[in-house]
């Protein structure tokens, strides 16, 4: 959108410590963005403060402005195709700089509808291996899964968002069972 690139800059020059500055990412498509409104409805907030939190807690790369002199170096792991943005959060706040998610410019993305059970479980269990998923979030997120699916079910009538939503939530279980299993790779930073 107009002026991004302006906003992203004012905040990276108030503070020479920011290596990264994420702006929210507005879902384009109406499936997800009617997801991302009832759930900020159901969070009490705004659409744009809703997707910050979410952003605050996990690194990602759609509208980013990332400065180089903490990224130089950085060798991501081949395999890592998922959570690679947050690999890359990681590494900028380990060489001393900060990473911040801001509401004050955003982009429109275009998720579209993708293979959600493979890419919910990759994205738990990478974020668990990465530290961005402790066993509280999994925990909190099974105990009200049932009632997020019985609210969107109400809120939106849309077969589709109930799909992508409980593919989501089975990758997440079993992407869970595998960590439960004590299955790892080497991930290191």
């Amino acid at each position: 959108p107009k002026g991004w690139f302006k906003k992203m800059m004012q905040i990276m020059e108030s503070d020479e410590k920011i290596g990264g500055i994420w702006g929210v990412a507005v879902p384009a498509d109406q499936f997800h963005y009617q997801y991302v409104k009832k759930m900020a409805q159901i969070n009490k907030t705004n659409l744009l403060e809703f997707l910050r939190r979410n952003g605050e807690r996990r690194g990602m790369l759609h509208d980013t402005l990332i400065r180089l002199k903490p990224v130089k170096g950085i060798k991501i792991p081949r395999f890592l195709h998922v959570m690679e943005d947050h690999y890359i959060r990681i590494w900028i706040e380990s060489k001393g700089f900060k990473w911040i998610a801001t509401s004050k410019a955003y982009c429109l993305h275009i998720l579209g509808i993708r293979n959600k059970l493979r890419d919910s479980f990759m994205d738990a269990y990478y974020g668990w291996l990465l530290g961005v998923y402790p066993p509280s979030w999994f925990l909190k997120h099974y105990f009200f899964w049932f009632l997020k699916l019985l609210y969107l079910r109400i809120r939106t009538k849309s077969p589709t968002i109930l799909r992508m939503e409980f593919q989501k939530e089975l990758g997440f279980l079993l992407a869970f069972i595998k960590i439960l299993k004590n299955e790892k790779t080497n991930l290191k930073i």
